[in-house]
């Protein structure tokens, strides 16, 4: 599948429940953006890319540019 930014940004509206999210959002500007909830985006973007994010790998996210350069990487 490919790397859609759309389809990333609905779910992290939606996982992080801030209507506001865009391509700059970050886990500085997102109040929401705790690690329950960087878990569950991980997993509800391996499910909606078919994609293994490692462990390792999902301690590098901080952002949402970090993830579609992460995706990018591993499609």
């Amino acid at each position: 599948m490919k790397i859609d930014k759309n389809s990333i940004l609905k779910i992290a509206k939606l996982i992080f429940k801030d209507k506001n999210i865009n391509i700059k959002s970050n886990i500085d500007n997102v109040s929401n953006w705790d690690s329950i909830n960087h878990v569950n985006f991980i997993l509800e973007i391996e499910k909606k890319f078919k994609v293994k994010i490692t462990f390792e790998q999902s301690i590098t996210i901080s952002s949402i540019t970090d993830l579609i350069n992460l995706l990018k990487k591993i499609k």
